[in-house]
């Protein structure tokens, strides 16, 4: 369902991509930025969350490795 929807939503839509990653990214800069600990809880929640929802299903795996990439090259440009 959610890959249905992410589909028919984003597929094609570079704008609202590029709006998702924004958000994500000013949430990761408001919340985490100047906070170690926040920022050790976020990487492993993440990481935790990438293992038990994507291990065995490519299609999201490629849906995140892409905006991993993505989130950290906005990320170093702006750095």
């Amino acid at each position: 369902m959610v890959l249905g929807l992410y589909n028919i939503w984003v597929k094609n839509n570079k704008e609202v991509f590029k709006m998702i990653i924004k958000e994500v990214l000013e949430l990761y800069n408001i919340w985490v930025k100047n906070n170690n600990i926040m920022e050790n809880i976020y990487q492993y929640m993440v990481l935790e969350l990438y293992n038990i929802w994507v291990k065995n299903n490519n299609e999201f795996k490629r849906l995140i490795d892409y905006i991993v990439l993505a989130l950290y090259n906005i990320w170093v440009k702006n750095n």
